[in-house]
């Protein structure tokens, strides 16, 4: 399986964690870029997103004004450059991310994206991922709404997974396929598609 270290970006574009929100996300329009690099003590501790601007920022009414070492995730993992593509997958899959920033000898080198790794990923590979994601989305719906489920269940917790899954109704499952199938579509450039 191929490495992904041909695809890091290796041009990271940081600024220093005191920069406000505001200043990041106009540097993210102008660059064309889904993540910032936050730089402390000229070293890179960690990224800042459209997703964390979103819900770090806006959604809390902040102006903007707030530090972006303040509103970057600070459980983002790091990856190895010899990672390959599907480690890359699972790694952003299970931590629930698009960009992560990949080290070289305990160093930044780069950022890879989501987006570069689903244009590694043959298009077989691209689906499952797809069915993963839909998957998670199931499950994270499943926890956040357990009580139900489990009263239906009998009232026994993490048993019958398989068969709460089935019993979610129609609409959320609609809702978690359209919202992969969206965010796929994007990544992969293709025009989007009906989902049932």
């Amino acid at each position: 399986m191929a490495s992904i270290e041909r695809h890091v970006t290796r041009d990271v574009i940081a600024l220093d964690s005191m920069t406000p929100c505001r200043e990041a996300a106009r540097l993210m329009a102008d660059r064309k870029v889904g993540s910032v690099a936050v730089r402390e003590g000229g070293r890179i501790i960690g990224l800042v997103t459209e997703r964390d601007l979103v819900g770090r920022v806006l959604a809390r009414g902040d102006s903007g004004s707030m530090p972006i070492g303040e509103a970057m995730r600070t459980d983002l993992p790091t990856i190895p450059t010899r990672s390959s593509e599907s480690e890359c997958a699972n790694t952003m899959r299970d931590h629930f991310t698009r960009h992560l920033l990949v080290e070289d000898g305990g160093k930044v080198v780069g950022i890879v994206s989501m987006r570069d790794v689903i244009q590694l990923v043959p298009h077989r590979a691209a689906a499952d991922l797809h069915r993963r994601t839909v998957k998670a989305h199931l499950d994270s719906a499943l926890q956040s709404t357990a009580p139900p489920y489990r009263r239906r269940l009998g009232g026994q917790p993490g048993r019958h997974t398989g068969r709460a899954r089935s019993m979610l109704n129609a609409e959320e499952v609609r809702a978690c396929s359209r919202s992969s199938a969206i965010v796929l579509n994007f990544l992969t450039g293709r025009r989007p598609t009906a989902v049932p």
